[in-house]
């Protein structure tokens, strides 16, 4: 029997912390692989250093270990750059993923962020998950990414799905620290202040401490 697996989509690293780090840390210790699928990745040719190159590798194999990750693939495409490439580009080595692995529950950036690289993900997520092609999927959940879906034209994702985290909230801001080039301090969005206020709010929604919130695109169960 194939073991149950969630795939998490993301334009760049630290998304998949922002948006799910408690739902993902949560979901590992009931038995489910996770799958990292990295959109964008820092290359000379699109004028990174070696030393930022490096630097964002280790962020990346040390972010693989503590989850830990199941399986990471990272299609390097440019960051921000999304936009440069076809859709079918983009879509046929995606494609390949979501056969390999066939995962029950997929994790997107919202399509009203406004970064161009989340958009553009979400529509490859949207494109790739087709229920006739798919039918082991049961979730397809949307992820509330601090610093840009709460600074898109519309400020939230609607959320219809709060995921109780309290007792994995402790490590996804341990995790998060990981990211030390991408944390800042308060008031900035991407701040372990910002995260936990962002958690707690959920949290009240939820009826716990903290919690994470997701918008149900599509829900098979």
């Amino acid at each position: 029997m194939k073991s149950k697996s969630i795939i998490v989509f993301t334009p760049h690293p630290d998304d998949e912390t922002l948006g799910a780090g408690g739902f993902l840390l949560k979901k590992k210790s009931e038995g489910y692989n996770l799958i990292w699928l990295i959109m964008t990745h820092m290359n000379e040719k699109f004028g990174w250093s070696k030393e930022q190159i490096q630097k964002r590798e280790s962020e990346i194999h040390k972010i693989t270990q503590l989850y830990p990750f199941d399986f990471v693939y990272n299609l390097e495409f440019e960051p921000a750059g999304l936009d440069k490439y076809s859709l079918s580009e983009i879509i046929h080595p995606v494609s390949q993923i979501m056969k390999k692995h066939e995962p029950e529950i997929i994790l997107l950036p919202s399509n009203q962020d406004p970064h161009t690289d989340h958009k553009i993900t979400h529509q490859v997520g949207i494109s790739v998950t087709k229920k006739f092609r798919n039918p082991n999927i049961k979730y397809i959940l949307e992820m509330e990414i601090l610093s840009e879906t709460n600074f898109g034209e519309i400020e939230s994702i609607s959320p219809n799905y709060f995921v109780d985290v309290t007792g994995f909230f402790q490590k996804k801001t341990e995790l998060l620290q990981v990211y030390e080039g991408e944390m800042g301090d308060h008031p900035f969005p991407r701040s372990v202040e910002s995260v936990k206020a962002l958690a707690l709010l959920r949290g009240t929604q939820r009826g716990s401490t903290y919690a994470e919130a997701f918008r149900i695109i599509k829900s098979y169960e």
